[in-house]
């Protein structure tokens, strides 16, 4: 693939060859750079990169949450997962509810019947809104899964007081939901959602 075409398709300023002759030190940076962001955007793996923000974060006097000031070989990564997460709940309060279940992983709705549960769920969210997403438990995190704390406001149907869990679980706001999340085949969805850690 052309390295215009590369740089476009992932969404970089269009580099030509023409534009960068004559500089070698910028056409190889410019070459390493669309080959890590290809790598990337293609669900690469990265665990040679090993614990490197867990170290950061240890060294740092880090407890279980992480700051949006540290930096790390994982920013890249967890950026994206953190996105996956807010666009689930976009999707839920935008009444998506088949793109909602889209995003969340094969264990969560095996069956038609963990469908229709989880559907009946979605669909009596009346409004959601992301407050914060704070990633959590990064002792426990790989370059494929991820675990951040959601604040969220919600408000559901008043028609589901008399469900087996009156509302769902949604009590007055804040509400704190606790999202498990992987990338599963270049993919990351929602693995798990909780109201404890």
């Amino acid at each position: 693939m052309p390295l215009s075409l590369r740089a476009k398709s992932l969404g970089l300023p269009a580099l030509t060859e023409d534009s960068i002759v004559g500089n070698r030190h910028l056409h190889v940076l410019a070459i390493v750079a669309i080959t890590i962001f290809a790598a990337c955007a293609k669900g690469a793996d990265l665990s040679a990169y090993g614990d490197c923000k867990l170290k950061q974060i240890a060294s740092a006097g880090g407890g279980s949450e992480v700051s949006g000031n540290d930096v790390s070989c994982w920013d890249e990564i967890s950026v994206r997962s953190q996105a996956r997460v807010e666009e689930f709940f976009e999707l839920v309060n935008a009444q998506l509810p088949d793109d909602a279940l889209g995003m969340l992983s094969g264990t969560l709705v095996a069956t038609e019947a963990d469908k229709r549960a989880w559907r009946e769920q979605l669909e009596a969210i009346k409004s959601i809104h992301v407050q914060d997403v704070q990633p959590v438990a990064v002792a426990d995190w790989t370059p494929t899964r991820h675990f951040f704390k959601v604040i969220l406001e919600a408000y559901v149907s008043q028609e589901c007081a008399n469900a087996p869990i009156p509302y769902y679980g949604w009590h007055d706001n804040p509400n704190i939901r606790w999202v498990m999340i992987e990338n599963m085949l270049g993919q990351w969805l929602i693995s798990g959602i909780s109201t404890g850690p």
